[in-house]
């Protein structure tokens, strides 16, 4: 593991020497672009959950804290699916029947985050 570093710099050092430092700038500017567009949807769905909710901006988003740390933390809807449920059941007063059909739907039908890096990388 420690000579680990120096090969995969050799590696790169190889492709700057065939391709030169085009490609990796184009990549650095994908992932900008990825980041910044991420940051905007995830923005866009916190301002939808406040505006059909009955609590101020701060006080929907102290609620709603612990989904964004396990949603961070594991970089996986399955795993937050269980906290976001209590959070929107009994944070956030949203009727329980409608939360348990909607949400497991959009995390198993509707994975945005791969929509969107699709989408970009299509672009």
């Amino acid at each position: 593991m420690y000579v680990l570093p120096a090969g995969l710099f050799c590696l790169f050092a190889e492709q700057v020497a065939k391709v030169g430092f085009g490609a990796f700038t184009a990549m650095s500017n994908f992932v900008i672009v990825l980041v910044g567009a991420t940051l905007l949807w995830t923005a866009l769905q916190i301002i939808i959950v406040w505006k059909k909710g009955t609590f101020s901006f701060l006080e929907t988003l102290k609620r709603i804290r612990t989904i964004i740390f396990v949603a961070l933390g594991t970089s996986s809807s399955f795993a937050t699916l269980p906290v976001a449920l209590v959070a929107l059941e009994k944070k956030l007063k949203l009727n329980k029947n409608i939360a348990n059909l909607v949400l497991p739907l959009g995390v198993t039908f509707n994975p945005q985050g791969s929509v969107l890096f699709f989408t970009l990388s299509t672009l």
